[in-house]
């Protein structure tokens, strides 16, 4: 079982549509308890590169 990547910081942002604590959009957070182990790991992989992409250097 893939657990969720939530840290409890539930907002949104506005101009990337992502959740400012995980890095998911708000399907990906309604529908994790549905998604199979294989599709929960797909968005763990994006989440890294959502991440960097928000980095400024």
């Amino acid at each position: 079982m893939t657990d969720s990547p939530c840290v409890d910081i539930c907002q949104m942002d506005s101009e990337s549509g992502f959740c400012v604590g995980c890095g998911r959009t708000i399907e990906e957070i309604a529908n994790w308890s549905s998604y199979t182990n294989e599709k929960k790991k797909d968005i763990l992989k994006q989440l890294k590169s959502r991440n960097n992409d928000d980095i400024q250097p």
